[in-house]
């Protein structure tokens, strides 16, 4: 499980950096369409939960010096840290000079131990005591939004059917979408006919788009960088991209004066608090001021204006998503120990130069 939190603060550090990218790039994209600051974001949980990415050598991570990848995946936290660290950086010798491996082995295990409070290397306690703290975040991040999802679903148990996925209910003052397999539309009894067209014009869009599915998964990845604020301020405005470019979407075929009902009903309809993370898409919530000046304002944008921000996104979503470039892999060059390096001395026999008058010849003589 500390190589899983380990993981998670790579990733985390990867995705913030990425979120304030996308921050930044949205002040220009002002002008532009909502859903393309919502794609965005897309990008960023990318990078939270998928670890390894490719390389290439126009990439933001690489720009501002982070490390280069290995296998694909960029590791600002080592994995061995005490190797990294230098801790074994003076390997103990036997007495023959040769580096004595099973002193190195026992060093390993000795800092590593089973125990992580019996380790000799105080980054492992740090990532046991981070990771008891993490997951105890997590237990409680969903055990709240369980809790909340349930007594919302008892509060509109009674609610009526009055269209093939809309209810209503006296129970609720703000529409929202519910549900994840099968989402319908909640809206409180006693709404004019006009501002419930136009109030489900903004929820069905949220449906068409599959917006039901894609702020449950969001919060999930919130729950496992709930430790990182610029996670939590992403999230945030992925809801409100959300929203606003659901609201441009149901006002593309309305005329002035639709336009400005669905801003005084937006102003009727906000919701005066905020709903738990994993909350509803509710009809009301997140930003309605600015929401309500977005829809007043709204006009449909230049032709240039939507080509040029499509493409800065997609050029964004690639320098994002990419890693530096890899290093080049080394050949290991061989290493001997000094008995090896010292080869033996041989000696090399010299020929031996030999004449016929060298020998007796009456030592060979045969006698008769």
């Amino acid at each position: 499980m500390t190589t899983l939190f380990r993981a998670i603060l790579n990733m985390s550090v990867t995705g913030g950096i990425a979120a304030l990218a996308v921050l930044l790039l949205r002040i220009p994209l002002k002008r532009a369409p909502r859903w393309i600051s919502y794609a965005l974001w897309a990008v960023v949980f990318l990078r939270l939960v998928v670890p390894f990415s490719f390389s290439s050598p126009v990439s933001l991570l690489g720009g501002i010096g982070a490390p280069a990848p290995v296998n694909g995946i960029v590791s600002y936290l080592s994995v061995d840290h005490a190797a990294a660290t230098g801790r074994f950086s003076n390997p103990v010798q036997d007495a023959s000079g040769a580096f004595s491996s099973l002193s190195l082995a026992e060093e390993s295990t000795a800092s590593f131990a089973p125990t992580p409070m019996a380790s000799a290397d105080p980054m492992q306690i740090w990532l046991a005591i981070g990771t008891m703290v993490w997951l105890i975040g997590i237990a409680g991040l969903l055990l709240y939004a369980i809790i909340q999802y349930i007594r919302l679903q008892r509060r509109v148990s009674d609610a009526v059917r009055s269209e093939c996925d809309v209810y209503e209910t006296d129970a609720i003052t703000s529409p929202f979408v519910l549900g994840v397999f099968r989402p319908h539309i909640i809206l409180p009894v006693g709404m004019l006919t006009n501002e419930r067209k136009l109030v489900l014009l903004h929820e069905r869009a949220h449906i068409y788009r599959f917006d039901y599915l894609a702020k449950p998964v969001a919060f999930l990845i919130l729950t496992l960088h709930w430790f990182n604020p610029l996670v939590w301020l992403a999230f945030r405005l992925f809801c409100d991209d959300m929203e606003a470019s659901c609201d441009e979407r149901a006002i593309q075929k309305c005329n002035r004066d639709e336009i400005a009902a669905y801003g005084e009903t937006l102003l009727r309809l906000g919701t005066q608090r905020a709903a738990f993370a994993a909350g509803p898409l509710a009809f009301g919530e997140h930003c309605t001021k600015g929401r309500i000046i977005n829809v007043l304002n709204n006009k449909k944008p230049a032709f240039w204006i939507v080509a040029v921000a499509v493409l800065a996104a997609v050029i964004t979503a690639i320098v994002l998503l990419a890693n530096p470039l890899e290093p080049p892999k080394e050949a290991m060059e061989p290493v001997f120990s000094p008995i090896q390096a010292e080869a033996p001395s041989v000696k090399v026999l010299q020929p031996i130069d030999i004449k016929a008058s060298d020998f007796d010849v009456q030592a060979f003589v045969v006698p008769d």
